[in-house]
């Protein structure tokens, strides 16, 4: 995940074979289901999780 919209796009650009088709604004709920922690470049955050439950908490979703 990255901090902003433009960060997820810029990477989505970078690395088109990927195949990624969109980029989704997330909002976390306060109840620690989900761990995030700053990791490789700037603005860039890994997630642990369930995955079901991330997508629950997805408010809006663009395609690229």
């Amino acid at each position: 995940m990255y901090a902003t919209e433009t960060q997820a796009r810029a990477t989505a650009a970078a690395y088109p074979r990927r195949g990624w088709q969109a980029v989704a604004a997330v909002d976390f709920p306060d109840d620690r289901r989900f761990r995030v922690q700053k990791t490789l470049g700037p603005g860039h955050y890994t997630v642990w999780g369930d995955a079901t439950a991330l997508l629950a908490c997805v408010r809006e979703y663009n395609p690229l």
